[in-house]
């Protein structure tokens, strides 16, 4: 028997409801208060395949499909420098327990991210094809790129707008590193459970963002800022102190049991967080370099695809972009206002954990471009709308070609990393085929790998393999007793190995070469 189809509301009750949710939120009929009854309540609920609207599954399905078209032949990348280590990490047969493969740090001793070895991990059950490793990537981002989306739509409060916002986040040239490269995957999961956790708060759901904002810590140090990203949130959404510091408490309280937690597990729980660690005095002199570097950097990757380099342009185009920001705050719409204010300070927020580090690469910026994404977006917004009808089409033709600039921008750092890869599994290749004559020896010195350099910027640009070439070389030769060492540094090697074998790598012939001593 088929079901009956609730009855549509009549014109008359949809008059009546419109007018009241017009004039007032509620309204007195003689002595009594009546809540509005909004057009949404009077509509005939819809199945679940319903529940999205059009233009909602269209925006879901184009930043898919805008991540698939940028980011999609990263699939065929390699590995690079440290992502052998974590493959070696993760490798179970080797790891003296679960615990040890998820809580011992790779490097660091700092460093505390078990979600994202965990993740290293379950991909190596599929082996160490690079593939199903650059997929998982891929995916994440693109779950980002919806989440930012979903931000921005109760952010911004414009479809368009909101849009726009997650496809510039998407196709920021910036991007590539934390997604193009295995190893950046821890900022892919903290930004996961970091938008997802601000999301659930604003939803009202305080269990599930303290579980989200949990995960987020136990993905990547950098977390400890959603707490004040949270409080940002709240603020601009009219809260008074008191109410604010009421509903953040639970996630400074979780953040303080966080800090406990790491003070039994690891030994350094200061470095890496925010630099106070004896490897970084803040005198007078460094904080004046650390600043001058920080914001030459950060003007490089936040202005992108535009080319800044230098610490006055980089000084310059911040100062401008604030100028510009509390310019179109002022004739803008109260929305949009609270928009702007929220973009600027999530960028400063999100940035603090990195304020005394040395570099900030430019994976440590994920977060961040959120902030620059939402800003961007709103700013497009206000002038669209202060424009006359003339000039729209212009700025819209404008707003395209940036776009199109920074997914172009971002094909050129991709092709970059992709040669980076490439480059690595070649000169894994003829070392590996140099020791194909001798017996596994138990210490192998390597030398030549300086001029041979991998990255995209000067202080991210490292000589090739350097950091996972003992690992590389233990997982071609599935031979755990191998250690591997650069010329000049075989003091790092245990004191038992004997020196086996000696390799320098020949320019001219694009091979290794047997270094054969001479006594003296």
């Amino acid at each position: 028997m088929q079901r009956a189809s609730p009855p549509v509301p009549g014109i008359r009750r949809i008059a009546v409801a419109a007018v009241y949710a017009r004039f007032a939120d509620r309204t007195t009929l003689g002595n009594r208060k009546t809540p509005i009854v909004t057009l949404s309540q009077l509509a005939p609920r819809q199945g679940p395949a319903s529940t999205l609207r059009i233009g909602e599954r269209f925006s879901a399905a184009a930043i898919l499909v805008w991540v698939a078209l940028n980011f999609g032949w990263t699939l065929l990348f390699q590995f690079t420098n440290d992502d052998y280590e974590w493959l070696e990490h993760a490798d179970l047969r080797h790891a003296a327990s679960i615990r040890d493969a998820l809580l011992s740090p790779i490097w660091s001793r700092s460093f505390l991210r078990p979600l994202v070895q965990l993740s290293f991990v379950l991909n190596r059950v599929f082996g160490v094809d690079a593939l199903p490793y650059h997929l998982v990537n891929v995916v994440l981002h693109g779950l980002n790129a919806l989440l930012v989306w979903q931000l921005a739509r109760r952010v911004i409060g414009r479809p368009l707008e909101a849009l726009l916002a997650a496809l510039l986040f998407a196709a920021h040239p910036t991007m590539t590193e934390a997604v193009a490269w295995v190893s950046g995957r821890t900022e892919l999961i903290c930004a996961a459970f970091y938008l997802a956790a601000l999301l659930a708060h604003h939803a009202e759901r305080p269990r599930r963002a303290l579980t989200l904002a949990a995960l987020a810590l136990l993905s990547k140090e950098s977390a400890v800022s959603l707490p004040c990203a949270i409080a940002v949130l709240d603020g601009l959404n009219g809260r008074s102190g008191p109410q604010r510091l009421r509903r953040v408490a639970p996630y400074f309280l979780l953040i303080a049991i966080y800090f406990c937690l790491r003070a039994l597990l690891v030994d350094e729980y200061a470095h890496g967080l925010i630099g106070l660690s004896p490897y970084h005095p803040l005198s007078q002199a460094n904080v004046i370099l650390l600043l001058r570097s920080k914001i030459t950097m950060l003007g490089q990757y936040f202005f992108e695809p535009l080319t800044v380099q230098g610490f006055w342009r980089s000084l310059l185009c911040f100062a401008a972009a604030a100028l510009l920001t509390v310019a179109l705050a002022r004739h803008a719409d109260a929305l949009r206002r609270r928009a702007l204010a929220f973009a600027a300070l999530w960028i400063v927020v999100t940035l603090i954990p990195y304020l005394g580090t040395r570099a900030i690469p430019t994976w440590y910026v994920y977060v961040p471009l959120v902030g620059a994404a939402l800003l961007q977006a709103t700013m497009f917004g206000v002038l669209w709308r202060l424009l006359p009808r003339q000039l729209r089409a212009v700025a819209g033709v404008v707003a395209a070609i940036w776009l199109a600039a920074a997914a172009y921008k971002l094909q050129v750092n991709n092709r970059m990393e992709y040669r980076a890869g490439l480059a690595t599994t070649y000169v894994l290749d003829r070392l590996v085929a140099s020791l194909a004559s001798t017996p596994h020896p138990s210490l192998l010195v390597v030398d030549g790998l300086g001029p041979l350099r991998l990255g995209m910027r000067p202080w991210t640009a490292k000589p090739i393999l350097i950091g996972g070439l003992a690992s590389a070389v233990r997982i071609r030769l599935n031979d755990r007793t191998v250690d591997v060492a650069f010329a000049g540094d075989e003091s790092a090697a245990p004191a038992s190995a004997q020196v086996a074998t000696r390799r320098r790598w020949n320019e001219a012939t694009q091979a290794f070469e047997e270094v054969v001593e001479t006594p003296p």
